[in-house]
């Protein structure tokens, strides 16, 4: 029922597809995962060290698809 609602949405308010979460799930092997919690550590260090899960993996991203390492809203084009 909450699916796509915010903190404050009222059950009856249209789900907003940018609030739904999503599960991403990798088997990947010891070096990989070393690497991975490396790049997040670097990631949060560069931003202040608060960073959730959420937020280092879209700064991840986001530098690696524009180089950006903004963890605002996407560029917008």
């Amino acid at each position: 029922m909450v699916s796509g609602h915010q903190p404050g949405d009222l059950p009856d308010d249209r789900a907003k597809p940018s609030a739904e979460q999503h599960v991403l799930r990798f088997e990947v092997d010891g070096d990989t995962f070393a690497l991975w919690r490396e790049a997040v550590k670097k990631v949060r260090a560069e931003h202040g060290g608060e960073m959730s899960e959420d937020e280092a993996i879209a700064a991840i991203a986001r530098t690696a698809c524009d180089g950006s390492s903004n963890t605002g809203k996407p560029a917008s084009s």
